[in-house]
């Protein structure tokens, strides 16, 4: 392995779920802060170049209301399982004491007209889309986490179509999940691994042996 490789791999390995957080001291400025997730997301891949995904940051007072009354609200009104309710609505305060939020959306309109325009593959397109949200927001994690951040991803997508509403956002967004990121209160715990022979098994070899 180079030493290339060996420093994408260990952002990797540091890229782990942080839910203790805090505000500050601040670790990027805003402005760099919104430049790095916007680098991150304009380089995920998606199939056939469609960049479905779309990103909101919230910061500041924006983020505290998010988590104190726009997700609350919304879970609420969306689920009438009272257990439930009691194991979620406890946490949602842990969130808002973090610095910030990354909204990850995918715009169903940018999925429609690629159905449309190849209509052989319009069934996998809502597919590809997903995946497209999934490498744009595990990009932004890692990159978020490589500069000292602390992270979760959370999907309380009940969300969604209020915050749409109220921001005057394009209708055809669709919420996937929530970044929450803050300087880390605490560290990962062990994580456990299946063996690497059951998940990547190899046929083959190359002729190029060194």
């Amino acid at each position: 392995m180079s030493s290339k490789s060996a420093r994408f791999l260990q952002d990797l390995i540091n890229r782990r779920s942080i839910r203790k957080l805090s505000k500050g001291p601040p670790i990027l400025p805003d402005e760099h802060l919104i430049n790095l997730v916007r680098q991150t997301v304009k380089h995920s891949p998606s199939a056939f170049n469609s960049q479905s995904s779309r990103a909101i940051i919230l910061l500041g007072s924006e983020h505290d209301i998010f988590w104190s009354e726009d997700v609350p609200t919304a879970v609420k009104s969306a689920n009438n399982d009272q257990a439930w309710l009691e194991r979620i609505m406890p946490k949602l305060p842990m969130f808002g004491v973090a610095t910030g939020t990354v909204l990850f959306f995918e715009s169903e309109a940018v999925v429609k007209a690629n159905q449309e325009r190849s209509p052989a593959f319009a069934s996998l397109f809502p597919y590809w889309s997903h995946q497209a949200s999934g490498i744009a927001q595990s990009n932004t994690w890692t990159a978020l986490s490589a500069e000292g951040y602390g992270c979760n991803l959370q999907h309380l997508n009940e969300v969604g179509p209020s915050f749409i509403k109220k921001h005057g956002l394009p209708e055809d967004y669709k919420l996937i999940a929530q970044l929450v990121f803050g300087v880390p209160n605490e560290m990962p715990g062990e994580k456990s691994f299946l063996p690497d022979e059951q998940k990547v098994k190899v046929f083959g070899a190359s002729t190029a042996q060194l």
